[in-house]
């Protein structure tokens, strides 16, 4: 993992008042949040200083939020907590508490921590300077962030055993916007899986697959397209899914399909929601199953 700078430089539109806030456990531990610090931190949650400064007031709110280094012009922020001062916080810096498993805190990778400062929780003074954190955790989510906002696909087979793949059998997707009039021409859809081996042969074993993103068409946004289907050979272009020569020779696995959305003014993209998923594509019983354990039990699903 990429070393990082603790501060960033400021957004164009960041208040020269805001410093950025303060990591208070990277005295003893540096900027990285590991498995220990996630762990300890569980009741309680990551303690946050933000530097008082001249002309904070009651009614005035401290938005902390998070966003991806990669994502320098801050376009996507993800908040992970809001907090209007009271009387009893004047005078001094503000301590606040983020939950160890705030989106996207319990996923590894490279990040920065900043506020938006609203006096009377109302009008913005601008952006924080920004605090770089990495995230190294032992159980980080495989699905990346995952969207409040999105959910889950519907998909057939949720199952697919070596039956299907003898078949020919095409996994069936398909999207569901909750509502149409917020997708804008050029975002993307990617779907995805995620899957870990069960049996004594593949054992925690990752298989992750994508598919080529499909990308709204001004004909989906001017039809008010809020459903759509993987495969589609009569959308322009063809939207495409997993055939059977994408899913042969995985052993039993277990996890999940979601997809990926990236808006086409955002630098990064989320995720949906997982739908449970399982595959088995292999000749049946070519490893012994897990016994007493596993996320199904260690049952090899019969052809």
């Amino acid at each position: 993992m990429k070393k990082m700078i603790n501060q960033q430089p400021r957004s164009a539109d960041a208040d020269t008042k805001l410093a950025a806030p303060v990591w208070e456990l990277a005295g003893v531990f540096g900027n990285v949040i590991t498995q220990e610090q996630h762990d300890a931190f569980r009741k309680d949650g990551y303690p946050v200083i933000v530097n008082q400064f001249d002309g904070m007031q009651a009614s005035d709110v401290i938005n902390l939020y998070v966003y991806e280094s990669a994502d320098p012009n801050r376009t996507l922020k993800f908040p992970v907590k809001s907090h209007t001062l009271s009387e009893k916080n004047l005078g001094d810096d503000v301590q606040l508490k983020i939950h160890v498993d705030k989106p996207p805190l319990e996923i590894n990778g490279d990040y920065y921590l900043a506020y938006e400062y609203l006096k009377g929780g109302v009008n913005s003074l601008g952006d924080s300077d920004a605090t770089a954190l990495t995230v190294a955790l032992k159980t980080s989510s495989p699905y990346g962030y995952v969207s409040p906002d999105l959910d889950a696909p519907a998909v057939l087979p949720s199952s697919y055993n070596r039956a299907d793949w003898d078949n020919n059998q095409t996994i069936n997707f398909r999207v569901t916007f909750r509502d149409a009039s917020k997708l804008k021409e050029g975002d993307s859809i990617q779907p995805s899986f995620h899957v870990e081996g069960v049996t004594s042969g593949n054992l925690n074993r990752v298989t992750d697959r994508d598919v080529t993103p499909y990308k709204i068409t001004a004909a989906d946004i001017a039809a008010g397209t809020a459903v759509f289907k993987f495969p589609d050979p009569t959308s322009t272009p063809p939207r495409q899914t997993w055939t059977h020569a994408d899913l042969q020779l995985i052993e039993a696995s277990e996890g999940g399909m979601y997809f990926k959305y990236h808006e086409v003014d955002k630098a990064v993209s989320v995720s949906s929601p997982a739908t449970p998923f399982r595959i088995d594509t292999v000749n049946p019983y070519s490893n012994p199953p897990i016994t007493g354990g596993g996320a199904a039990g260690g049952d090899r699903t019969k052809k």
